[in-house]
């Protein structure tokens, strides 16, 4: 069942550098963001096109956050979420889910999966070595063997993991776009978070979205913020009941139910909400999830 928690209003912009409580910030600081954009920003034209656009902003949103607004399509947003878990980069699978979307925005600049694949493992490690490390950092931007032209760079630059009471997920953005870009990368980096996290037992924080310009496009500004968060778990089922508990055995077994999700789409779109992910009436930090059982 889908709930829909009402709008209540959101934190600031800049946050204070300690811990958030989950009390302090309960639904999205997304309706507060598109404001401070269109009130706070200043008018630029990067490549011809007109944007109102706030310099070096961040916001926090719950891990597993769907925020409110019009147009939102959550079975993309979760969908880009399994494909980063799972390293691919299937547009087939994009399509099973948004049939309609431009799927010549969705290139290899805009699949991180392949680019951090990799580096999850080493992620993981760190943090079990050390779980106040500041070091569990993902690379997304650039690539050591072959030259990028600069216009194939991602948005993201960096996904930084920190264990401070609850594993919190920062994304470094060079450009983020509050109307077509942010609600997606929170779910995305929501859905990485929930799975880091059930590997190392301990509950999921916030996705800070740290952006170098953050933006809304003048042909976009009229799509509007609902004030409305859904919230949403990971329900892998038995993939996280196979064996003793081993971080890297289960982030194993992530890949693999999260590779079969992206494989076979067409079981869950008829359901209207993606296998492997439950609806909840409040954030998953508020739920108090500790370790995830692995009888």
């Amino acid at each position: 069942m889908v709930t829909l928690l009402s709008n209540r209003p959101g934190p600031e912009c800049r946050t204070k550098q300690k811990e958030t409580s989950a009390r302090e910030v309960q639904v999205s600081s997304y309706n507060h963001l598109r404001q401070r954009v269109k009130v706070a920003g200043s008018s630029w034209s990067p490549d011809g096109k007109p944007v109102k656009e706030l310099l070096v902003c961040d916001s926090p949103f719950a891990v597993g956050e769907v925020v409110g607004r019009q147009k939102m399509n959550p079975k993309l947003g979760f969908m880009e979420g399994l494909q980063l878990v799972a390293g691919t980069d299937s547009r087939e699978a994009v399509l099973a889910v948004a049939p309609k979307v431009d799927i010549g925005m969705f290139t290899g600049m805009s699949f991180y999966g392949p680019r951090v694949k990799d580096q999850v493992p080493t992620v993981i490690k760190e943090l079990v070595r050390d779980p106040q490390s500041r070091r569990a950092v993902l690379t997304v931007a650039g690539d050591p063997v072959r030259d990028i032209p600069i216009n194939e760079e991602p948005c993201t630059i960096a996904i930084q993991f920190l264990i401070r009471g609850m594993l919190h997920v920062v994304a470094y953005m060079r450009s983020s776009d509050v109307v077509w870009g942010v609600p997606y990368d929170v779910m995305q980096f929501g859905v990485l978070g929930l799975a880091v996290a059930a590997c190392l037992g301990v509950r999921p924080g916030f996705v800070y979205m740290v952006g170098g310009s953050v933006h809304e496009y003048e042909s976009t500004k009229d799509i509007n913020a609902r004030g409305e968060s859904r919230y949403f778990v990971l329900s892998p089922g038995y993939h996280l009941r196979l064996g003793p508990y081993n971080p890297l055995d289960r982030w194993g077994s992530l890949v693999e139910w999260a590779r079969t999700g992206t494989f076979y789409p067409d079981q869950w779109v008829e359901a209207g909400i993606p296998n492997g992910m439950d609806w909840t009436d409040t954030a998953p930090y508020l739920q108090g999830m500790g370790p995830v059982d692995s009888g």
